[in-house]
Order: structure tokens, then sequence, then C-alpha cells
């Protein structure tokens, strides 16, 4: 399982919100929903940004919805991801999971 699945699955688990693209940065909002947003304040200013958000948008009744794509998987070449980035927006995941931010 490649990590983009892996890391959403994992999401769709310990965080459910409906969605089952957890971790793009491609997003669209309502008015609503960026006024949702801004009163929460981030706590992360790296990849796992995009999971709070999410997270603080279910947590205010904001409706969450998606518009299907077709992804392709790279080529060639890696991430641009570096690895820490990684294993702290997988500590993140864990501290919403429980309620702690």
């Amino acid at each position: 399982m490649s990590t983009r699945l892996g890391g959403n699955l994992l999401a769709r688990t310990l965080i459910p919100t409906g969605l089952t693209e957890c971790k793009t940065s491609m997003r669209a909002f309502h008015p609503v929903a960026v006024d949702a947003r801004l009163d929460q304040a981030s706590h992360d200013e790296g990849y796992a940004f995009f999971l709070e958000s999410i997270y603080d948008l279910k947590k205010a009744n904001v409706t969450l919805g998606e518009v299907p794509i077709h992804f392709m998987d790279r080529g060639a070449g890696e991430s641009k991801i570096p690895r820490g980035q990684i294993f702290k927006s997988m500590v993140v995941l864990g501290k919403l999971a429980c309620g702690k931010r």
C-alpha cells in the first residue's frame, strides 16, 4: 500500500469526516467554511495543516464534500514531502483523534 493510500485510510479511520481524500491541498471553501476555519488557531505550519483544517471544519458542523478527479500517480521522481513532515502529520493525526490539539 502506498504512503498516500495508507495515510488516507488512517485519517479516515481516526478522524471520520466523510471525505475519502484527507491529505490533499487542493481545496475550495465556501465563505462560511473559511470563517469557521479562521476561528481556529492553526498549530501546524506544515502538511498537517490540511488534516487540522478538515478536522476543525467537521467539528464546526460545516458540510464537507468532494468532487472526484483522476489522480495519476507520479511516473518518475520522488515526493517533495520530507519524511519528517510525514511523521509530524502522523503525530498530529493521533492528537486530533484523541481530541487533543
